[in-house]
């Protein structure tokens, strides 16, 4: 389980380089630069009219800003999170945008959203699960979406490699390597986050559970057998 006041200490270490930081991450995993991977992601929800829009863990707000550029979609997005320093960032990047009036910005935990049930009509979160429960944010995202409403989630999945010896050595070896690079409170939120990993068929189970339905999964393969794949989940409530 990962702390949230280590989690709330990494992210502020890292506000300022935030998105130039997850760049280089996820090039390295998955071969693909950070707005691409927004952009990819974004192109799955098919916004339209007057829609609700939650972004989940928003950071430095790429994705409402990315939204408000949406040509069929005049709706409103707020984008929680759980770090003031990365909301602080976000602010100044949608205080620049003419369609900012649009989006609003929240302090909070997604393991407990400040809002009342059935509100949005979509809910995404990229990137941002592992560093929660996934059942629990699962759930919460479930309550706050409308009947017909929808989910995109996007994130770091546990391979069948992880479970073998010579996985787990791998994995040793790239947390003491992060450790001597990077250190730490962020070294201690991703070390914390190991657990809230799930597999592809975990990710398929735990939606299901919570009540999601129509769930569809694609996996981006990792650059490396030791690295993590990725995962990318739609889902709808019925």
């Amino acid at each position: 389980m990962t702390d949230r006041a280590v989690v709330v200490d990494a992210f502020t270490e890292m506000a300022a380089t935030y998105e130039q930081t997850v760049d280089w991450e996820i090039r390295q995993l998955w071969g693909i630069g950070y707005r691409e991977f927004i952009q990819q992601f974004l192109t799955r929800i098919e916004l339209r009219g007057g829609q609700r829009v939650l972004d989940v863990a928003t950071g430095t707000g790429v994705i409402p800003m990315a939204l408000l550029g949406t040509a069929e979609w005049h709706g409103s997005v707020v984008g929680l999170d759980l770090t003031p320093a990365m909301l602080t960032h976000a602010q100044r990047n949608i205080e620049g945008d003419r369609a900012g009036a649009r989006a609003t910005l929240v302090c909070g935990s997604g393991l407990r959203l400040p809002f009342a049930n059935r509100v949005f009509d979509v809910a995404v979160c990229a990137l941002g699960t592992h560093h929660m429960q996934p059942r629990e944010l699962l759930g919460e995202m479930h309550r706050v979406l409308r009947t017909g409403g929808r989910v995109l989630v996007a994130d770091v999945a546990r391979t069948d490699f992880w479970r073998t010896a010579l996985g787990r050595v791998f994995l040793s070896g790239m947390i003491a390597w992060y450790g001597l690079t990077k250190g730490g409170a962020r070294l201690k939120a991703e070390v914390d986050a190991i657990d809230n990993l799930l597999t592809v068929d975990g990710w398929q189970d735990v939606m299901q559970q919570v009540g999601f339905a129509g769930v569809r999964l694609i996996q981006l393969p990792a650059r490396r057998p030791w690295f993590p794949s990725g995962v990318l989940i739609q889902a709808a409530v019925e």
